[in-house]
């Protein structure tokens, strides 16, 4: 049975209750949703304050939120200023009254979630793989913890040799797995994990693309401008597709005043890498992503700097990072933009759809949008 359910199953209502709690009725599925869009939205808004669980009770008029945290204090804010803002962000969403909890985490070190967050904030502020796995986990079980198990997965062929051997000679409990595959397939067998029922309540994974990585990052935008402004040229810069952490960085760099001029790749990732290939073979990816940037930058700084209206629209799936570029060259610009996607990928783009004029989820919707601007 233990290959076949759930372990937290048998666990409900003994040592660990349930994070939903609720009479379902003719609601239930609305519920569901409602209660997914409240952790997202939680999630997001308090991305610095720690937090591990969000328990959801409802009755006829009060909808209780806990929120388990290391960090309480961030949450409640001075006086109490915070979480007053939070209980009133909530009521707008279930239209209901909302009661906030707040429960502190005392041992951070011993939950994963926290856990796995501490490592991929280390790893985002450029602190070496060795160091911040081992000491997290040797935190860890200092404090109790029986043990940690830690897995890379890592394209085969897309990472330098160097980027390798780190990757694979940590050793001890961390477990580096060469993918036959790109970075978006990697990404996809962490999302099929967490979707398979039987294993997700063990896992635990942090997305790299945030504003805590995009903070130094932009250091690099910063430093190459003072580095190439004694030459009095204009500084272009050109990002390979699939590089979203440091398109966001250099887009932020831009709104923060540095001059500079940014262009990006097309929304097709197989036409976009081999942009270039039509000059010369290139054995070496670096140099081959390096020429296609350069094509299509011309296609970014000529085709959008013309647009009175863009149109960015992201396939069914979230690996058009470029696409989310072209989206921000817009802003930085100051160019209207509509985006076109799916429900799927409200959360991931929310500061892309932030920013545009319009969202819209199918052509219909785009179209008459349009319709209503030039008439």
């Amino acid at each position: 049975m233990g290959q076949k359910t759930n372990p937290i199953g048998n666990r409900l209502g003994i040592i660990r209750g349930w994070e939903s709690n609720w009479y379902g009725g003719k609601n239930y599925g609305d519920k569901i949703a409602e209660d997914d869009k409240i952790r997202k939205y939680v999630n997001a808004r308090l991305f610095k304050a720690s937090v591990s669980r969000v328990i959801i009770e409802r009755t006829l008029k009060l909808v209780t939120v806990t929120i388990t945290t290391a960090r309480p204090g961030i949450i409640i804010g001075k006086g109490g200023q915070e979480v007053d803002k939070l209980k009133e962000e909530l009521k707008k969403i279930t239209g209901k009254e909302v009661q906030i909890n707040i429960f502190e985490i005392k041992r951070p070190e011993l939950d994963a979630q926290l856990v796995g967050d501490s490592i991929a904030r280390q790893i985002e502020a450029r602190i070496s793989f060795r160091r911040a796995m081992k000491k997290a986990v040797q935190s860890s079980m200092r404090l109790g913890a029986k043990g940690v198990n830690v897995v890379i997965l890592y394209p085969s062929g897309k990472v330098s040799n160097v980027q390798e051997k780190q990757l694979t000679t940590l050793g001890q409990n961390i477990t580096a797995l060469e993918v036959d595959g790109v970075f978006d397939d990697c990404q996809e067998m962490v999302k099929t994990a967490f979707l398979d029922e039987d294993i997700k309540r063990t896992l635990t994974s942090a997305n790299s693309i945030n504003i805590a990585r995009w903070l130094p990052q932009m250091f690099y935008f910063f430093f190459a401008y003072k580095e190439l402004q004694k030459t009095n040229k204009e500084l272009v810069f050109s990002v390979p597709s699939g590089n979203f952490g440091n398109i966001c960085a250099g887009i932020m760099a831009q709104k923060l005043g540095l001059p500079i001029i940014y262009t990006s790749a097309v929304t097709d990732h197989d036409s976009s890498d081999a942009a270039g290939d039509h000059l010369g073979k290139e054995d070496n990816n670096f140099w081959r992503d390096h020429k296609s940037s350069k094509i299509n930058s011309i296609r970014t700084k000529t085709l959008i700097e013309k647009c009175d209206v863009v149109v960015v629209r992201f396939g069914d799936k979230f690996k058009q990072w470029n696409a989310a570029f072209d989206a921000g060259y817009c802003a930085a610009m100051g160019t209207p933009y509509i985006t076109l996607h799916n429900e799927d990928i409200v959360h991931p783009l929310k500061e892309v759809d932030a920013a545009a004029m319009a969202w819209a989820t199918d052509v219909d919707q785009v179209i008459t949008t349009l319709q209503h601007v030039t008439q």
